[in-house]
């Protein structure tokens, strides 16, 4: 028994291992990445109501390149009358001017503009340049560097407020990080990315505390929480050049001022419902995220292959061991319960989590275990309707029954036996004739075993010409006496027209006792780890044979117990001789059937 239990464990783990192994190879190809990249993005990128109040974005737009013609011909000149009017009040001033276009290289046709936007901007030294340092590759430390710097012309660098606007993207051309600092090739330390610079000097100005850099992995990137797809949508160049906003509203605030024209090709899409916003909203939002120190860092992604192929795993032991019902139900906790544990981790413990793989993989799995179960069930079903009535068969699929378990159990059942006289005497008749014996041994055994069926009996076996089959298992059944003894009946009412046909075509005449037993046995899946069947085993079992044995042709021999069940509903005959049955020390009481009433059966 304890073999049986270990070999009933050792094929759902195989199974379950190789289902792992085949997620572990899915996962290594990254075919799934894409999607759930974008998965994790619908669950945590969130656009916020409000921006920051600190923020303020005024657009170089389409109207405003209509206005003025293209930024070669008026950006800089344009940019030192934008600086010169938003510190003409320095009681008012903001905090940091952020300017998001490069002015490299000095201007050969005019070089007062040059001039002009250099003095603006070292008057009043609050403005951040940016500067474009795209990351060629990692140096010895696996920092990004970059070998050329797209920076401002040498009289602007003289600030010393630059900042990388490079932002990195991935594969699928989706923005959701951030490269906090890049080293260049020729410059001292590190090139911090435009947003952080204009964040420190707000905070410098506004004698605010700093809040920690957000968390990167060693290539200095981190994960970029989005929170507005625009900010101050409505403000552009030319209100401001035309007077018509008040520089006094940004005392104190950050003013970024950078591309809202599609046609300049500095729009982006981004995690946050995968829209395209402008270069300069995204460091609008990498500022917010600093204000507000929410930086999730994305979980060592080693520990979370791992606890994806253990959740497989389990998942998969558990699908193949247990009900539908509990299938289905783990599976929406398994859903459900990730996205749940997904959300929390990123908006309390600030962890990003994959989003996608269990539930996708547990999906997987339950479709699996469906069509597993469906396949189990029609051929169980096949298989069971070769030993059950149909009615029974309904009753044990419905429930699931644990009546068809391995081992057995002890129960009351009623047996039945039927074996064909003279089987011997027959063989030898037809010994020239093989088909005529298989052919009348079917035609016996096709109607006793209608007969067992019509009154939902089990068909145990067929032993050559002998058929065994018994009540009151695999479920109980109020009536089993009743219905057995009423298969018999039939049985023999049966015969006289078996017999016609049988002696018409082969001149042979068919008969066969019947024996029928009530009392206790062991009932269950019995035999090897090779060959089980579903059988009956006692004494029982064994009395019901002994009075099969004793009946002669068309009779049906009962015992005291069943004929104590049947009571008055059954017409009973008592032999003139107790007959001594093979292998009992006593004599017992045998009763012939003569006929029974047509009640407490169903």
């Amino acid at each position: 028994m304890e073999d049986k239990k270990i070999h009933n464990w050792v094929k759902p783990v195989i199974d379950a291992l190789l289902v792992s192994a085949v997620v572990a190879l899915v996962m290594y190809t990254g075919i799934l990445d894409a999607f759930n990249r974008s998965a994790s993005d619908m669950l945590y990128q969130k656009e916020e109501k409000s921006p920051s109040p600190d923020i303020f974005v005024i657009g170089i737009d389409e109207k405003t390149l209509d206005k003025y013609g293209k930024l070669c011909y008026w950006e800089r000149r344009g940019m030192a009358k934008v600086i010169e009017y938003l510190n003409k009040d320095p009681k008012s001033r903001p905090a940091v001017i952020g300017v998001d276009t490069l002015f490299t290289g000095k201007n050969p046709y005019d070089e007062e503009e040059d001039k002009l936007l250099a003095e603006a901007a070292n008057r009043y030294k609050n403005v951040v340049f940016a500067t474009e340092a795209q990351c060629d590759g990692d140096d010895e430390n696996n920092v990004p560097y970059s070998d050329y710097l797209d920076k401002p012309y040498e009289g602007l660098t003289d600030i010393n407020h630059i900042g990388n606007v490079w932002t990195p993207d991935e594969k699928d051309g989706i923005i959701r990080h951030g490269l906090l600092n890049v080293k260049v090739n020729g410059m001292q330390g590190e090139l911090l990315n435009f947003s952080r610079v204009i964040y420190n000097m707000w905070c410098d100005y506004n004698k605010k505390p700093k809040n920690p850099p957000p968390p990167c992995d060693e290539r200095g990137i981190f994960y970029l929480p989005f929170s507005r797809l625009q900010f101050n949508e409505d403000v552009n160049i030319i209100d401001l050049l035309d007077g018509k906003v008040k520089p006094e509203q940004y005392k104190g605030k950050m003013v970024l001022i950078g591309l809202r024209a599609t046609a300049m090709g500095d729009d982006f899409k981004v995690a946050l419902n995968h829209q395209f916003i402008y270069g300069i909203d995204i460091h609008a939002n990498e500022i917010q995220a600093y204000q507000r120190n929410f930086f999730p860092r994305e979980a060592n992604s080693t520990v979370q292959l791992v606890l994806l192929l253990l959740a497989v795993f389990f998942a998969e032991l558990f699908f193949q061991r247990s009900k539908m019902q509990n299938v289905i139900i783990a599976m929406f906790l398994i859903l459900f319960g990730w996205i749940g544990i997904c959300y929390c981790f990123y908006n309390y413990l600030e962890i990003v989590l994959h989003t996608l793989y269990i539930p996708l993989f547990t999906d997987f799995l339950f479709i699996g275990s469906v069509t597993r179960n469906y396949f189990r069930a029609r051929d169980e079903k096949i298989i069971l309707g070769r030993y059950f009535d149909p009615v029974i068969m309904k009753e044990i699929i419905k429930n699931n029954s644990d009546a068809l378990r391995l081992g057995g159990s002890k129960g009351e059942i009623a047996v039945l036996f039927a074996d064909i006289r003279s089987f011997t005497v027959m063989s030898e008749k037809f010994k020239t004739n093989t088909e005529a014996v298989v052919d009348i041994l079917n035609r016996y055994l096709d109607m006793t075993t209608r007969c067992v069926r019509k009154y939902h009996g089990t068909l145990d076996k067929f032993v050559g010409d002998q058929i065994m089959a018994f009540w009151n298992a695999p479920i109980e059944q109020e009536n089993a006496v009743f219905l057995a003894c009423h298969a018999a009946l039939d049985m023999v009412s049966e015969l006289d027209g078996l017999q016609s046909e049988i002696k018409e075509k082969y001149d042979w005449e068919l008969t066969f006792g019947i024996g029928v037993h009530w009392g206790e046995a062991v009932v269950g899946n019995i035999g090897s780890s090779y060959r089980m069947d579903y059988t009956a085993i006692g004494d029982t079992v064994n009395t019901a044979a002994r009075l099969e044995a004793n009946a002669g042709g068309g009779e049906i021999y009962i015992s005291r117990e069943v004929a104590n069940i049947l009571g008055d509903s059954a017409k009973t005959e008592t032999l003139s001789t107790p007959i001594k049955l093979k292998g009992k020390g006593d004599s017992v009481e045998v009763l012939k059937l003569v006929s029974l009433e047509d009640k407490n059966i169903g």
